[in-house]
């Protein structure tokens, strides 16, 4: 038999392996498939280029690597399990590349044996309107695969934004509370300049109904009434300032959860693969951080004219507050020393590498208890440390960070550190976690 022809790309997965071979004066497609319903060994001419994918793999096929390299190798012989192809400059080396139990091999063959096949099994692949028909079944296989890779995708994507607007919407109920917080620190300012060192309560009657209502605070005894209530002021507006972020916040990931249910509708009617890479880039393009389009993860480089990475994420925790997180190493002391401010909070895991987290804090501003938790559940979760039920975080404001002279990358001194002991809190870093930014 001549040979089919010398392999000029070639696609391997686990059941199916697709090849480009070149003959003199013709280009065809030769196809190697572990069907369901047994083995598959078809050729076809260029003008089926589409079909036959170009010699790649269609889509929703994982690339497996080959054993030995079969680029340049020559198709030396058809058989009904697969081909027999040659390979080294003389062609002295023969390996069976078979369909058999639902996966594709490549196996080396006696050199005593090079045709491998005996002589009843010789034959020239499928061609024609068999080829066509396998080529067919082939196809509509590779879209059921990629349409269910692609729902598995956008499932995942439209679960993430879905628990983000959860977050988001348990953060404005707190803010909810705002205004009846600023009404009730009014009532409470005459009295806290009363009330007497180490008091447990104040008790003062609400007129703005226009019938009188008893309310009843509780105080911390270790502190003077009157910080209590300035505090109480400051949670008030601090919840007021933050509500129409957070409600912009919630149209955007509740706006994102429609478009993705829209597409993941869309996917089960999707007639060709173009069809369904159009629809994942449309999730892609909705919600880019989101989801996590099949095939690999994107290249960590860039193209000329984009703008650089950033050397830091960005998550939003409490009150609608941002929080960076470091890259690591270099990126680390870029986001420290070149990004955050003197008044910014630096928070870092105690003793443990880590990422260095930083909460931007306005001059004379203090970083709420619930900014300060979560900034460190995310320093924790970015360290070593992120598996522990307890962990030391640190925390002091950027002015007093130091960096040694010739330290590696990320390390750095603290002053005026105060530390807290961190437990684990899985439902609100999770939270944090789909709240990242893109």
């Amino acid at each position: 038999m001549d040979p089919l022809g010398i392999v000029q790309q070639v696609g391997i997965a686990d059941d199916l392996a697709v090849l480009r071979l070149r003959s003199p004066g013709e280009t065809s497609f030769l196809v190697v498939w572990a069907s369901p319903s047994g083995p598959r060994v078809a050729r076809a001419s260029a003008d089926a280029k589409k079909a036959a994918f170009d010699g790649k793999l269609p889509k929703g096929y994982a690339a497996a690597r080959a054993p030995v390299d079969l680029d340049g190798a020559m198709v030396v012989a058809a058989h009904a399990r697969g081909v027999v192809l040659a390979l080294g400059e003389r062609r002295e080396r023969r390996v069976a590349l078979t369909a058999a139990r639902g996966r594709v091999s490549v196996v080396p063959l006696p050199d005593a044996d090079p045709a491998a096949p005996t002589a009843e099994e010789v034959r020239a692949p499928l061609e024609g309107d068999a080829a066509r028909a396998v080529l067919a079944e082939l196809v509509a296989g590779a879209l059921a695969r990629h349409v269910r890779v692609a729902k598995d995708v956008v499932a995942r994507a439209r679960g993430k934004v879905a628990r983000r607007a959860e977050a988001v919407s348990s953060d404005l109920a707190k803010m909810a509370e705002a205004e009846s917080i600023i009404a009730t620190a009014q009532w409470l300012v005459a009295e806290a300049a009363r009330a007497p060192r180490g008091a447990r309560e104040m008790v003062v009657t609400d007129w703005s109904s226009g019938e009188p209502k008893e309310l009843r605070v509780p105080l911390d005894p270790g502190k003077p009434a009157r910080p209590q209530v300035e505090a109480m002021f400051k949670r008030g507006r601090r919840l007021r300032a933050g509500r129409p972020f957070a409600e912009k916040r919630l149209a955007e990931a509740r706006g994102r959860e429609a478009a993705l249910a829209r597409v993941l509708a869309a996917l089960d009617g999707a007639p060709d693969l173009a069809a369904v890479d159009a629809l994942l880039a449309e999730a892609k393009a909705t919600s880019p951080r989101d989801v996590a389009l099949p095939g690999g993860a994107p290249a960590r480089g860039r193209a000329r004219g984009d703008e650089p990475a950033r050397p830091f994420r960005t998550f939003v925790a409490a009150g609608g507050a941002r929080v960076l997180v470091g890259k690591g190493g270099e990126k680390n002391d870029h986001l420290t020393f070149k990004v955050a401010g003197p008044h910014d909070l630096f928070v870092h895991t105690k003793g443990i590498p880590g990422a260095h987290v930083i909460v931007p804090i306005a001059r004379g501003k203090t970083c709420p208890p619930a900014l300060l938790a979560d900034a460190a559940l995310l320093a924790a979760h970015f360290s070593r440390a992120k598996d522990e039920a307890v962990v030391d975080v640190e925390y002091t404001q950027r002015k007093y960070l130091k960096k040694p002279r010739g330290a590696a990358p990320g390390l750095v001194v603290l002053e005026r550190e105060r530390v807290m002991a961190l437990r684990a809190a899985p439902e609100r870093l999770r939270a944090l976690l789909d709240a990242e930014e893109p």
